[in-house]
């Protein structure tokens, strides 16, 4: 059995620490469930936040983490959920009400869902009517102090992470005054706190409600429920007791309140946004989704309650596949909890060592998800694979606000698809631009800019090829009809520069620039070494010129378009050979070079390799060997004509060999034949004296 799918082996690290990367199915569920006693604590920051500090359910520890679970836990029982659908209801119904003021017109949906999940959060979490859907502007506090907390510079707050804590102190950089979003946020909430307690009213059924309730009764029984571990036939139910203390100290409740706010509204946001993207792309999948809800509810007057969104397995498979496209989070991580060997590998890990499951990575490998570029509901119809699916983390230490998420999304997707009919744009970016985030994946627009006047240029070049290749699987654009115009393309090199580790199909937008700037520094010079050297060389031997020019005019006499002529200038056979020949006595680079990713012990010889260890394979040298090539010195293209190749195949290393060969060897070859069928056909190349 392969263990280790994404070499887990210390070459990948945080800082100067190696980082454990996990992606086998029996290995993910040793570590997130079967050891979870190992693996129970989440990675904590060196420098907790100065204000919230490790308060909350998310930077917990042990059984710290235990006693919040519990609390948490209690919150989301089915009983619970049921109760808060009204509420929910409402918020859906001011988003309803939103869109509709948009119908038929190009509306950027990221902002809209944003607001909702404000919105439903406070409501749902602390009894609080925002007001971010009917009133976003300056004026209102709450969505202006959200905007800064998530939309903070991304590249300052990892460099500021990589600083030494001591040298920022005396800097001044760190000040916890600066950091005037969350301070707001832990003081609405306190204030929240304080106001129920002077009313001292139990009307409230929230959130934050059960927060303050476990303070007051520091000893309930808690009973698990909603875990993802229910179905797992191991020793994970003992690890949460199935009675144990349940309660938070006064500074949880308002630091477990901060972290409500945050994760519940990125997460919704992102995957509702996702899920409109993917309906608005496949629009078989939108209508079979009408055709359910509309189904489901005919017996409810339309009305779309707790029950009928039990009723809708095709709107589960619809968000499920959604969430594996696009991932809320990019991994999972755990640390050791004491020294530990992986079972059946040899692998051992130290006391506070990190340990990673790539989710991202893993939902999009064919080899748990056949075909998995493509959107495709109807897998998750017969086979979820619970273990290598994981949106919201798996074992006893998931998500375990999974179902009130899953409970947000059905209600809003039930009611936009029902009332709605989502139509991709005519210039959409597919894939769908991504936000500048290192662990969220979360899009930053979903429609994108209007059409615009003028007619637009077909391009057919290499940047195109990038940007074509990240449409869609089939390297086409949608509907055959995406162009590009000269201002659309400057447009989009500014939305390059904008994004950062986009992962979504072959290439991110960083991904894309660095290709074309790889594209000309290596296809220029080596072009222009190959055909200056070519030309020498039959200047220096005219009967190889005068039979060249031969067979080139044949090739010009049949009349055939360079433009039609790809097919037949591969088939002139000596001039294939006069560019192999040259190539040979002139290659473009002295030596090809790998590095050993493991100790390797090279068959018949004796000699290791050690894991990390250069080794070079001298071709200038190898090509100009008489062992290998006769009369090595010579320009002697016939050496190269099908019925003369005599030497062996991997002496003759041009553009290297095996799956790290030169890419660019057939563009480089047909720009080298196409230059010389014009060059040829029409000069004469005499060599001075």
């Amino acid at each position: 059995m392969t263990h280790l799918a994404y070499n887990p082996g210390a070459n990948l690290f945080d800082g100067n620490a190696p980082v454990l990367t996990v992606a086998d199915p029996a290995l993910v569920k040793r570590i997130l469930v079967k050891d979870f006693d190992v693996f129970s604590d989440r990675y904590q920051t060196p420098y907790p936040n100065p204000i919230t500090g490790v308060d909350h359910l998310g930077e917990a520890h042990g059984a710290d983490w235990r006693r919040m679970r519990a609390v948490w836990s209690a919150m989301f029982t089915g009983a619970k959920l049921r109760h808060l659908c009204p509420t929910l209801a409402d918020c859906v119904a001011e988003l309803v009400r939103s869109l509709e003021a948009s119908v038929g017109a190009q509306t950027d949906l990221v902002p809209i869902f944003e607001r909702f999940a404000m919105d439903a959060l406070w409501k749902v979490g602390f009894s609080v009517k925002c007001g971010a859907q009917s009133d976003h502007g300056a004026g209102n506090v709450l969505v202006s102090n959200y905007n800064k907390a998530f939309n903070t510079d991304f590249v300052r707050s990892r460099t500021l992470q990589a600083v030494w804590q001591w040298m920022l102190e005396i800097v001044g950089v760190l000040n916890i005054n600066a950091m005037t979003y969350l301070m707001f946020f832990m003081q609405f909430i306190r204030r929240v706190i304080t106001d129920r307690r002077r009313q001292q009213n139990d009307g409230y059924n929230d959130f934050i409600e059960c927060f303050m309730k476990s303070v007051r009764d520091p000893n309930l029984e808690f009973r698990a429920s909603g875990s993802s571990v229910a179905n797992e036939k191991d020793n994970s139910r003992e690890l949460l007791p199935q009675t144990t203390s349940k309660y938070l100290t006064e500074s949880e409740v308002s630091a477990n309140g901060w972290l409500l706010l945050i994760s519940g509204t990125e997460t919704i946001t992102s995957s509702l946004s996702f899920v409109a993207y993917e309906l608005a792309r496949n629009p078989d999948v939108q209508r079979r989704l009408r055709y359910e809800i509309v189904a489901a509810t005919d017996d409810t007057n339309g009305n779309i309650g707790y029950d009928a969104l039990t009723r809708l397995p095709y709107l589960d498979a619809v968000l499920s596949e959604t969430l594996r496209l696009h991932s809320p989070f990019h991994r999972v991580i755990r640390t050791a909890t004491r020294d530990y060997t992986l079972p059946g590998t040899g692998i051992s890990m130290q006391r506070g060592q990190k340990v990673e499951v790539p989710v991202y990575a893993i939902h999009n490998q064919d080899r748990f998800f056949p075909n998995s570029e493509h959107f495709d509901p109807g897998r998750f119809l017969t086979d979820r694979r619970p273990t290598m699916y994981m949106p919201f983390g798996v074992g006893p230490r998931n998500c375990v606000a999974g179902r009130f998420a899953m409970l947000e999304l059905k209600m809003v997707v039930a009611q936009i698809v029902k009332c709605f009919t989502l139509e991709i744009v005519a210039n959409a970016d597919v894939p769908v631009p991504l936000m500048n985030r290192q662990e969220a994946h979360k899009p930053s627009s979903v429609v994108k800019r209007d059409l615009e006047t003028g007619s637009p240029v077909k391009r057919v070049d290499f940047l195109q090829l990038m940007l074509d290749a990240m449409r869609d699987d089939n390297n086409e654009a949608i509907n055959g009809s995406e162009e590009y115009t000269d201002s659309k393309s400057e447009e989009k090199y500014k939305k390059i520069q904008a994004t950062d580790d986009v992962k979504d199909k072959s290439l991110s937008y960083d991904e894309l620039i660095a290709q074309c700037v790889m594209f000309l520094i290596a296809g220029y010079e080596n072009t222009s070494t190959t055909l200056s050297l070519c030309l020498y060389s039959i200047a220096k031997h005219p009967e190889v010129q005068q039979k060249l020019y031969e067979e080139i005019h044949t090739f010009h006499e049949q009349k055939i378009s360079s433009a039609d002529s790809y097919e037949t200038i591969n088939s002139l056979k000596y001039m294939n050979a006069v560019i192999d020949e040259t190539l040979r006595l002139f290659s473009p680079l002295m030596y090809l070079n790998r590095v050993a990713t493991e100790d390797y012990e090279l068959k018949g010889t004796g000699i290791i390799i050690k894991k990390g260890h250069e080794v070079h394979i001298p071709t200038y040298p190898m090509h100009r060997d008489p062992e290998y090539f006769t009369d090595p010195q010579v320009f002697r293209p016939e050496r190269f004509l099908p019925e003369n190749i005599a030497h062996n195949p991997y002496t003759y290393l041009p553009f290297g060999a095996g799956p790290r060969s030169c890419i660019g060897m057939r563009l480089a070859q047909l720009e080298f034949k196409l230059a010389l069928v014009n060059l040829i056909h029409r000069y004469v190349f005499h060599a001075t004296q």
